[in-house]
């Protein structure tokens, strides 16, 4: 491939005296490769330059005019040019000598110059052909050193006239010059070339006469050079470059000139071609493009402006942006160091003279700003930075930097120095509006903290009271508990219902401030379990279709609208706001009917949510009492609690529950027309295909435990709660023993042999979580465990946490339910009761055991009995005393 192609290239060698040589020699020079050089004596034995091709003028950096009378000896740096020249002409023989070439007033590289006489007599000339001696190493390696050299030729070349024997002159010139050298026929067939052509193309010389062109240079190549032929045969010289990639070293560029020769009647006989391998240069040329087009794109893309500063002739180097900032002609190019200087202003001069000075005698930093002068109406401000090139003796040559405008930093800096001024001011008004305001934040503090700590003791108050109602409530649930199971008359059973119903309707209120004081507090935790939504669905149905069977109204719950029904979340939480607003509905509902439905809508801003809605055609909410109604301890009016009863929670309960599941809730309601509840709640698809449930009731999973009667510890300090625990625990066929105080547990669990341990929490002495430590450390030595289940009535968050890290290994929150109890033993044990699971039996009373809980089973859905959380109440509490 060609990088370039240059035809009608005659005469670029420019020739000088050529015509006046021998006409032996004339077709030699007019032909001769790069880098050759023609000197005659006229007299006086100082040899002149005559005639230079323009390869011999770039290698010695020649220009036309210094060329045009320089002498032989004045040219070449060698002591031995004048010797070697006067030898060669005055015996003929050839002289070769080693020299160095002077660019830009230093060295720039070695060179190997060749002498050959061209004639003697008046006017004797020689010719004189130049490479680098780096190139020429190939070529000596044969021969040896320049005198082995020197001596082939003296043998080869004995006589002082040697006309006869040109074509080996020839040869001998050829083969001492790098440059690849050879003669082809109009036939393109090869005549000779030199050893540099041979090295080149990997051929030998002695086979290369009568080859095609094609042969040489391949096909490719060949194809491209014809064309240059056309011109060639036609009587011009070309010049062009030329790609080769056959060598193993990588891509060589080679630039040719192909120089036509006539015969006496002007006609082309054949071509003398030779080329300069130019790979280095190129790839000098290249990089030194490259780099020279990454600094002025460097240049131009940077902000600030960059000069460089000759200090012993004084010229400035500026970048265009230098001379934006300073104000100058961008069509100056190289100036002195004066032109940048009187764009300062007059007072900042002095200082910058002073920084150049220190910066090049002492090496104090060349940093500092000044003012120039402004083309415009604002001021303009140059932040100079420098540092000094120096030589090996330290004397600084130049200096070069930048400068950056920062007049809009400095006109920032003005406004605001105006504005802390102005800030100053203000502030001072404020420290005296401070004074008078530091009393009034007193006063307001005060109020705040009383306001805070009263909401503080509201919500202990809530915790602390749900605490101490639940404990004796559990002496109620688990005294009807235990009495369900005995026999009963007809109007004991009305009398255990009245204790039953009461029982629940306030564990209910209990729970619902326990919800409360949780919310208020931040203590509320949300599972994350999958279950399936028509499930929940289906237990609304259940819970709530007698109760309004009893009063005469119809529910109805439609087919949920659902493309995937088995969902991840808190269903806890779910079924409670379902049960509190479905239960409201029935509560207000006279007549007519209570819808429930679910559906699935996309919401643009919140993705995916499942929309349930509650309807009724009850006594509707009045227009003015509607804005109350998610207050806590709030309903429409006074007489609607009067009329139906209630706390007043539910709805503030749902409202922050919908809240935390991040959701929205609202409703429509028109007086005595009816109500219609919403709320939506985010949709995430369960984890796997099927939904997996926790059983609520682990009475199932206890039964399935071998039975095992156990040694168990109770350490319980109310009287009532010892009762009921042994009650428990004996007719499921246990052995206990009880104790009042966490001491005496300590002592009892390491005397004795028991199989578990029920440690109350709050007891005197001990409390039951210090009392669970002390039990651990004695268990240290013995490489023993002893399991303990906690029982307590705290139900906030942490305080399973902190229970199971004092050393418990499961716990029940009061009132204890048995099959809660019985699954806490199973975990811990591995075993159940071995009454527990038995045939059918009687009881005391002689009645079948299974008649003893039917007074609960007829109170499961009383139209008046409000159930907490979908929980079945008592009749699943007495689940474990059955017998099959």
């Amino acid at each position: 491939m060609f990088l370039h192609n240059r035809k009608n290239a005659r005469g670029m060698t420019e020739t000088s005296g050529a015509d006046g040589l021998d006409p032996v020699f004339a077709p030699l020079i007019a032909g001769i490769a790069d880098a050759a050089a023609v000197f005659e004596d006229p007299g006086g034995g100082v040899f002149t330059l005559t005639w230079s091709n323009a390869e011999f003028r770039r290698v010695l950096n020649l220009d036309a005019a210094r060329g045009a009378a320089i002498s032989l000896e004045a040219l070449f740096a060698a002591p031995a040019a004048k010797s070697c020249v006067e030898k060669c002409a005055q015996s003929g023989n050839h002289q070769s000598f080693p020299s160095s070439v002077l660019k830009d007033g230093r060295t720039d590289r070695n060179i190997l110059v060749h002498l050959m006489r061209l004639r003697d007599g008046e006017r004797p000339a020689v010719l004189a052909t130049v490479c680098d001696a780096a190139v020429a190493e190939p070529i000596q390696a044969e021969g040896g050193s320049l005198p082995h050299l020197r001596q082939q030729i003296r043998d080869a070349y004995p006589a002082p006239h040697a006309l006869l024997g040109t074509e080996e002159l020839l040869r001998l010139v050829n083969d001492s010059s790098p440059v690849l050298i050879a003669y082809v026929n109009r036939e393109h067939r090869y005549e000779f070339c030199n050893r540099a052509y041979e090295i080149f193309f990997d051929i030998r010389r002695d086979s290369i006469r009568g080859k095609h062109l094609v042969e040489v240079v391949f096909e490719e190549r060949y194809a491209y050079l014809t064309k240059d032929l056309e011109g060639v045969f036609s009587g011009e010289q070309v010049q062009t470059v030329a790609e080769y990639g056959f060598r193993e070293s990588g891509v060589d560029y080679v630039d040719w000139t192909f120089t036509p020769h006539l015969d006496r009647a002007g006609a082309v006989v054949g071509f003398v071609a030779s080329g300069i391998v130019i790979t280095d240069r190129l790839k000098a040329e290249s990089e030194l493009r490259a780099n020279q087009e990454r600094f002025e794109l460097a240049i131009r893309g940077s902000a600030a402006g960059l000069w460089i500063w000759s200090i012993d002739d004084d010229a400035l180097f500026m970048s265009p942006r230098f001379k934006e900032i300073v104000g100058l002609d961008q069509d100056l190019e190289v100036e002195t160091g004066d032109v940048a200087l009187a764009r300062l202003l007059p007072e900042y001069r002095p200082a910058f003279d002073k920084a150049m000075r220190n910066h090049i005698m002492h090496r104090d930093p060349l940093d500092l700003e000044v003012q120039v002068q402004a083309s415009g109406e604002r001021e303009r401000w140059v932040h100079f930075r420098g540092e000094a090139e120096r030589d090996g003796s330290g004397r600084a040559l130049r200096l070069a930097g930048s400068a950056h405008d920062i007049s809009d930093r400095k006109h920032a800096e003005k406004i605001l120095e105006r504005a802390v001024n102005d800030l100053a001011l203000a502030n001072a008004e404020l420290e005296l509006q401070a004074v008078r305001m530091e009393k009034m934040a007193e006063d307001y503090g005060a109020e705040r903290d009383r306001a805070e700590a009263a909401n503080l003791a509201k919500s202990e108050f809530l915790a602390n009271m749900s605490h101490e109602i639940r404990t004796p409530m559990n002496g109620v649930i688990g005294g009807a508990q235990l009495l369900a199971t005995t026999g009963l008359t007809a109007d004991q059973e009305g009398y255990l219902e009245a204790i039953t119903t009461s029982a629940e309707s306030l564990l209910s209120l209990i729970d619902d401030l326990l919800d409360l004081s949780k919310i208020e507090a931040g203590q509320l935790e949300l599972e994350q379990v999958d279950y399936d939504v028509l499930d929940i669905l289906d237990g609304m149905r259940t819970m709530f279709a007698p109760r309004a069977r009893a009063k005469g109204i119809d529910f109805i719950v439609h087919p949920a609208e659902l493309s995937a029904s088995k969902v991840r979340g808190d269903p806890t939480r779910l079924r409670q706001i379902m049960i509190n607003l479905i239960g409201n509905a029935v509560k207000f509902t006279n007549s007519g009917v209570v819808t429930l439905a679910v559906r699935e809508e996309d919401d643009p801003r919140q993705g995916r949510r499942f929309r349930v809605t509650v309807s009724d055609t009850g006594i509707g909410i009045p227009a003015g009492h509607q804005h109350r109604l998610f207050e806590k301890f709030s309903q429409a009016d006074a007489s609607t609690t009067r009329r139906f009863g209630g706390t007043g929670l539910g709805l503030a309960i749902s409202k922050q529950l919908v809240e935390l599941l991040q959701g929205e809730i609202g409703f429509e309601s028109e007086e005595e027309l009816g109500s219609t509840f919403w709320f939506t709640v985010p949709v995430v698809l369960a984890a796997s295909g099927d939904a997996e449930f926790v059983q609520a009731d682990g009475a199932s999973s206890y039964l399935a435990l071998p039975a095992k009667r156990l040694s168990i510890l109770v350490a319980e300090d109310r009287e009532i709660n010892q009762q009921l625990m042994k009650a428990f625990l004996e007719r499921a066929g246990h052995d206990v023993t009880v104790v009042e105080n966490g001491r005496i547990a300590v002592q009892a669990a390491r005397a004795g042999q028991y199989d578990a341990v029920l440690m109350d929490v709050q007891m005197p002495e001990i409390d039951g979580a210090t009392a669970t430590k002390l039990i651990r450390e004695g268990e240290w030595d013995t490489d023993s465990h002893l399991p303990i289940i906690g029982v307590t009535a705290n139900a906030m968050r942490g305080d399973r946490e902190r229970y199971l890290s004092a050393g418990m290994d499961e716990f029940v929150a009061k009132p204890i339910l048995p099959e809660q109890l019985f699954e806490a033993l199973g975990k811990c044990c591995g075993v159940r009761g071995p009454k527990q699971g038995a045939g059918r039996g009687r009881t005391e009373a002689g009645k079948d055991e299974s008649d003893a809980t039917r007074p609960l089973e007829r109170m499961r859905y009383r139209p008046d009995r409000e159930g907490h959380d979908g929980a079945p109440g008592v009749q699943g509490a007495v689940q474990p005393f059955r017998r099959d």
